[in-house]
């Protein structure tokens, strides 16, 4: 059961790329556009302020409105973490 929370940060996902051929500025383009295409709201590592780490990408989701945007804020990393990777 997730909390009714409303409006915030919710929580951290760390991305590994470290099997994906891609380059980490390929894997970090490739991310935004995943993210902007399905609109969810994310903030990257650099924002905030975490250590450069070319083998994976922290990232913060947030601000949803009902809880049921948080399942597939994950599901579309998850979604993401399995293309890129593959």
């Amino acid at each position: 059961m997730l909390s009714t929370m409303e409006n915030g940060y919710l929580g951290s996902v760390i991305l590994d790329w470290t099997t994906s051929r891609r380059t980490y500025a390929e894997n970090r383009r490739s991310l935004l556009e995943h993210c902007s295409r399905l609109r969810l709201p994310v903030t990257l590592s650099s924002a905030m302020l975490f250590a450069h780490d070319p083998l994976y990408e922290h990232v913060r989701i947030n601000y949803f409105m009902p809880g049921r945007d948080l399942e597939l804020g994950i599901m579309t990393l998850m979604q993401f973490q399995r293309e890129t990777c593959s």
